[in-house]
């Protein structure tokens, strides 16, 4: 269904909440008195209710190496990568996060007979930040054999668990995610990594 088959009421009764934090209840009043009431004087805004709501977000986690056989977490804010603790996991900011597909393209591979498994798992809130607490247990997996081509591109969208992962944000038990990769084989000397990410996620 889109916007056509709501009426603006129906509309304002599902985003809008009034001062008290409810329901504006539908037909109970005219357009302009259901923007009144949820129309915030001092902030110039509206009160509009994002729980539950879904939103797509992309990430970039490209870097460049030679990642050998070796396990590399993918970065989520720069492009340096690395295989212990570091900067390389990111706080969920949502309620649910769910992990569509992941994109992979390289520059070029020396050796397509190998095999990138990609890892998604989290770190548990209190928990040190760093490879060691990478939680396996909650991890999906996924292994692709790279194409037989120069420029060899991978997507990443069938797991062997789903990829959804949840957390109560307003009680302070922050998960964080991490994305790491693993060759069979060495595949390339150092090499241009381009990874892309698309997550569903609730507020």
């Amino acid at each position: 269904m889109g916007l056509h088959d709501f009426t603006t009421k129906e509309i304002f009764n599902k985003v809008f909440r009034s001062a008290s934090g409810g329901t504006v209840a539908l037909q109970s009043s005219t357009t302009q008195e259901r923007l009144n009431a949820v129309l915030d004087d001092s902030n110039d805004a509206l009160r509009v209710s994002m729980s539950g709501a879904k939103i797509y977000a992309t990430f970039v986690h490209n870097f460049a190496d030679d990642i050998g056989t070796t396990a590399h977490f993918l970065p989520w804010s720069d492009e340096t990568e690395g295989t212990g603790s570091g900067r390389w996991f990111y706080p969920m900011p949502f309620s649910s996060m769910k992990c569509v597909k992941v994109i992979m393209r390289t520059r070029a591979l020396s050796d397509h007979n190998g095999i990138i498994t990609l890892t998604i798992g989290t770190i548990n809130d209190q928990d040190a930040v760093g490879a060691t607490a990478f939680n396996a247990n909650a991890s999906v997996n996924q292994a692709l054999q790279v194409s037989a081509n120069d420029n060899s591109s991978i997507v990443y969208d069938t797991f062997n668990n789903p990829a959804v992962f949840t957390h109560n944000v307003q009680a302070g038990g922050i998960k964080m995610l991490g994305m790491k990769i693993q060759a069979n084989v060495d595949v390339g000397s150092s090499n241009e990594w381009y990874f892309t990410s698309l997550w569903e996620c609730e507020v």
